[in-house]
């Protein structure tokens, strides 16, 4: 029932704003000047035109000019955890030869990871290595530890 009160609300709202766009203009200002400007006019009125603000909070003012019909919306996310950057698997690699000098048949890659977490172990942690282009992994030279 909600949906068909809201839909009927819609078609009555729809039914009262002007049908032809004309040509908006949308300013977003704060204390001291201009900040943000959207023209909107019937080639682009199905667009959606967005921007961040860049002082938050902050005082804004919104000026509409024209003849025509828009939708302002804001949106503020607060209170959202950053996200997490520690890293908890320390990956070290190596190639012997450290430089290549020329062409090389053989290239070996020593790789070590070690959890650096803060509890006990780890659970479960897969390593997954791609070879470089041009070059097949020996089987034999691969050692679980």
């Amino acid at each position: 029932q909600d949906t068909v009160v809201s839909l009927q609300a819609l078609s009555q709202y729809a039914a009262l704003i002007p049908q032809e766009m004309r040509d908006v203009k949308v300013t977003v200002k704060d204390k001291e000047a201009s900040l943000l400007e959207f023209h909107v006019h019937k080639n682009n009125k199905l667009v959606l035109h967005q921007a961040s603000l860049i002082t938050v909070p902050g005082t804004y003012t919104v000026q509409v000019t024209g003849s025509g019909c828009v939708y302002v919306q804001t949106t503020l996310y607060y209170n959202t955890p950053p996200p997490k950057t520690e890293e908890v698997f320390l990956l070290n690699v190596q190639t012997v030869p450290r430089e290549c000098d020329g062409v090389r048949k053989q290239l070996d890659i020593h790789l070590s990871v070690s959890y650096v977490g803060d509890r006990e172990t780890s659970n479960m942690a897969l390593v997954e290595v791609e070879m470089l282009s041009g070059f097949l992994l020996v089987k034999s030279s691969v050692k679980n530890v």
